[in-house]
C-alpha cells in the first residue's frame, strides 16, 4: 500500500511540477536571453531563435517523457502487463490533444 500511495504522490506532484512551469509568463524570452549569454557570437537572431525553440521543445519532450514513465510505473501496481500498452498509448494521445489545444497558439520565431 505505501508503495502505490508514494507513486500517486511522485505523479501528482510531477503533474503540479508541469502545470507550474507552462504558466510562466515569458518564459520564452527568458531562455532566448539564456541563450544571448551563452552564446554571444552568435549575431543573427534567426539562429537564436531556432536554437531557443530546439531547447524548449526538448523540455517539454523531457516533462511529459518522465510523466510517461511514472504512470507507467504506477499503472503496473493496478493492471497487467499487456493492458499497460493500451494505457500508454492512451496517455499519449491524450497528451498530444491537450498540449496541442493548450498551446494552440504558441509558434516558434515569434
Amino acid at each position: 500500500m505505501k508503495t502505490k500511495l508514494k507513486k500517486w504522490l511522485i505523479l501528482i506532484v510531477w503533474m503540479f511540477i508541469i502545470f507550474i512551469f507552462s504558466n510562466q509568463p515569458h518564459s520564452g524570452s527568458v531562455t532566448h536571453d539564456m541563450v544571448e549569454q551563452i552564446l554571444p557570437n552568435i549575431k543573427f537572431d534567426s539562429l537564436i531563435n531556432i536554437i531557443n525553440f530546439t531547447i524548449r521543445k526538448l523540455a517539454h519532450l523531457s516533462e511529459y517523457f518522465i510523466l510517461t514513465l511514472l504512470t507507467i510505473s504506477l499503472s503496473k501496481e493496478y493492471i497487467k502487463k499487456e493492458k499497460i500498452i493500451l494505457l500508454r498509448d492512451f496517455s499519449k494521445i491524450n497528451l498530444t490533444i491537450l498540449v496541442n489545444i493548450w498551446g494552440y497558439n504558441k509558434t516558434p520565431f515569434f
